[in-house]
């Protein structure tokens, strides 16, 4: 049969003699043949006669289905992972240190909130979460977020002796105790900023206490000190365990508990939204790979 009536009948997309007929010269492209449901790369050379006239065509026809389809597959792919990366970069929360990285539905509503809660500059938080979850990740972005002028600075509870704490927090002045030294508290280096209280139940009842009448009054005594230093701080703490067990505990004091949950943030654990693992495998590959010189 001719070329023109396989063309009509629509059993070739195209012809590659034709146009070298027409055009006097060699001619490459990517046909389909709807009855073999091949995908094929033809070439078609023309061989002259005496005259210039075309007498020949010399056609070579290479079968590219699977590398047409492979080149598909990749396209594909290349789009998963596009979207992939435009959904990551959506749901990164800038950091001065670190980025937040998650996609799933909880955490999301976690990343939406927290840049909510973000603008309310001066309002307590307190970010409720099991060990591990990004507590403090979370915290720095509201810092980072709400554009306070002043540091970041981040006390675990739980890492600081009980005896210690106190005047951690507070600070002290010169002779206050043997060996003491005048030294600002965590809330004065945190002026203008926020100052991230972590595993705030690990802190004793008693101290809870003193911190609530501080937290009140916005103002601070350093330890052996005779006067109150004022301060503007942003507190954002954190607990590891449900808060109401920790109240019936006594672990945790209920009236510190209702000032600082102004505004509660709950994470979810990784368990619960393994949409992000493969998020958060593939970022700490590249680190890896960043560290070892490892190219990709």
């Amino acid at each position: 049969k001719s070329t023109e009536e396989l063309l009509e009948k629509k059993i070739f997309s195209d012809s590659v003699c034709l146009e070298a007929i027409e055009q006097k010269r060699q001619t490459s492209k990517v046909c389909y043949n709807y009855n073999t449901q091949l995908t094929v790369l033809a070439t078609a050379t023309p061989i002259f006669g005496e005259n210039g006239e075309v007498r020949y065509i010399f056609n070579n026809v290479r079968d590219i289905t699977s590398l047409n389809n492979m080149q598909a597959s990749l396209r594909d792919k290349e789009e998963i992972i596009r979207r992939q990366n435009k959904q990551l970069e959506d749901m990164k929360i800038r950091l001065g240190v670190g980025t937040i990285i998650a996609n799933s539905e909880s955490f999301r509503k976690v990343v939406e909130l927290a840049q909510r809660v973000a603008t309310f500059d001066g309002a307590t938080v307190l970010i409720l979460g099991e060990s591990g979850t990004g507590k403090e990740l979370v915290a720095e972005s509201l810092h980072s977020e709400g554009g306070r002028a002043g540091p970041f600075v981040s006390q675990n509870c739980a890492a600081i002796p009980a005896t210690l704490l106190e005047s951690l927090f507070f600070g002290t002045e010169k002779g206050s105790y043997t060996g003491a030294l005048t030294r600002k508290g965590l809330l004065e280096e945190a002026d203008g900023g926020t100052l991230f209280l972590d595993e705030i139940n690990s802190m004793d009842p008693a101290l809870q206490a003193k911190l609530l009448k501080v937290l009140e009054e916005k103002k601070v005594r350093r330890l052996g000190g005779s006067r109150d230093i004022p301060f503007d701080v942003r507190i954002v703490a954190a607990v590891n365990e449900k808060p109401q067990k920790l109240i019936r505990e006594g672990r945790l004091r209920e009236d510190l508990y209702y000032r600082l949950m102004v505004f509660p943030i709950t994470i979810p654990p990784l368990r619960e939204r393994p949409d992000d693992i493969p998020l958060l495998v593939d970022h700490f590959v590249g680190l890896q790979r960043e560290l070892n010189g490892i190219r990709a």
